[in-house]
């Protein structure tokens, strides 16, 4: 290969400066672009962390309301859940053109006795388990007291009275 001439060597020079500057170029955008799409993702975990957070206070909240208006009996749960139910429907139909329940609204005694029958039926209940392990216990002693024959028997280690 023949000596390059000063040009041929300034243009080579020149296209290696090229290259090596849209190399560099190449990297920088290839890492900004890495580092935006980093950048996305966490901005995307901490908002939906936020907002997580946001929704669990505003439940809280609502229920400490809402329960707070069901023990001084301003609402009672059942016009509760009819009330939620009518916020999900469409707000074209007005109170006057739906039809009044025939039932009356419950009181604060309605609800103390309520909450006597639900005592009661949990009593009930726990009464019931109870019993019904007790049974469960005697005859698993049973049914061990007629192995404990049988294996007996079938040693000729048993001898029955006469």
């Amino acid at each position: 290969m023949p000596p390059l001439t000063d040009r041929q060597r300034e243009e080579l020079i020149r296209k290696e400066r090229q290259r090596r500057r849209i190399a560099r170029l190449q990297q920088v955008r290839q890492q900004a672009s890495e580092h935006a799409r980093i950048t996305r993702e966490n901005v995307r975990q901490k908002q939906e962390e936020v907002l997580t957070e946001i929704r669990i206070h505003v439940d809280a909240e609502v229920q400490d309301i809402v329960s707070d208006m069901i023990i001084n009996g301003d609402i009672t749960p059942r016009q509760l859940s009819r009330r939620s139910m009518s916020s999900r429907t469409s707000s074209s139909i007005s109170r006057s053109s739906k039809k009044k329940s025939r039932r009356r609204t419950a009181t604060r005694e309605d609800n103390e006795k309520a909450m006597l029958r639900n005592r009661q039926a949990l009593s009930r209940l726990r009464k019931t388990r109870e019993k019904e392990l007790e049974q469960r216990a005697e005859k698993l002693g049973r049914r061990q007291a007629a192995n404990e024959m049988a294996n007996l028997r079938s040693r000729g280690a048993f001898d029955p009275p006469i």
